[in-house]
C-alpha cells in the first residue's frame, strides 16, 4: 500500500508503531503535529504523499530526538531488548603483559632486597649470639672451675684458664660484631644519602 492509498488514520497508526521507542509525551506531540498537518490540508492524500512514508517520517523524528538528547538516547523497543546480549567485557591483555614484563622484575628485586636484608641481619644476629654464647660458656667454665680447683688443683687451673680464654674470645667477638654493625649502619646511611642527593 503506497502513501497515497493510506488514510489519515492508517498513516498516523503506522507512524505511531514506528515511534514506539519514544517517551509518551514526545510520541504524542509528534503524532498530534502530523495528524493536524494532514487534517488541515485541502487534500489529505496529497499531504500524505508529500510527507513521505511513515518510516521516513519516523526516522527523521527519531534522529531529531537523538540529537536533542544525545546523552540519553531513546530506549530500545521491547523486542530488541529481549534479543540484546550484553557486550562481552574484554580483558586488557596489553596492560597485563606490560605489568608482567616491568612489574614482576621490580617485585622480584624488592623481595630480593628484603630477603638479603633479612638474611644479612639474621647472619649478623646469629654471629653475635655465637659470640655471646662463647662469653657465657667462658663465664660458666670459670665458675665451675672453682670447686674443681679444690679437688684437683691442676685440672682446676686448666678449667679456669679455658674459662678466661673463652671469656676473652667472647668479649672480642661481641666487640667485633658491634663494630661491624656500626660500620654497616654508616654504610647504609651513606648509600641512602647518595641516592637521596641524586633524586
Amino acid at each position: 500500500m503506497t502513501n497515497s492509498n493510506l488514510t489519515r488514520q492508517e498513516y498516523i497508526t503506522q507512524l505511531e508503531e514506528k515511534l514506539n521507542v519514544l517517551p509518551e509525551s514526545e510520541r504524542q506531540n509528534a503524532l498530534n503535529y502530523y495528524d493536524n498537518h494532514i487534517k488541515d490540508a485541502e487534500d489529505e492524500a496529497a499531504a500524505i504523499q508529500k510527507l513521505g512514508s511513515p518510516s521516513d517520517v519516523a526516522t527523521n523524528i527519531l534522529s531529531s530526538y537523538v540529537k536533542r538528547n544525545s546523552q540519553t538516547p531513546p530506549p530500545l523497543p521491547a523486542a530488541s531488548v529481549a534479543h540484546a546480549t550484553p557486550p562481552e567485557k574484554g580483558t586488557n591483555w596489553l596492560l597485563i603483559v606490560l605489568l608482567a614484563i616491568f612489574g614482576l622484575p621490580l617485585i622480584g628485586l624488592g623481595f630480593g632486597a628484603i630477603g638479603l636484608t633479612i638474611g644479612l641481619g639474621g647472619g649478623i644476629f646469629g654471629i653475635f649470639i655465637g659470640g655471646v654464647s662463647v662469653l657465657i660458656t667462658g663465664i660458666a667454665s670459670l665458675i665451675l672451675s672453682i670447686p674443681i680447683f679444690f679437688q684437683d688443683p691442676g685440672f682446676g687451673l686448666i678449667s679456669s684458664g679455658l674459662g678466661l680464654f673463652f671469656i676473652g674470645l667472647g668479649m672480642l667477638w661481641v666487640m667485633l660484631m658491634v663494630m661491624l654493625v656500626k660500620w654497616l649502619v654508616q654504610l647504609i646511611k651513606s648509600l641512602v644519602g647518595k641516592l637521596g642527593g641524586r633524586a
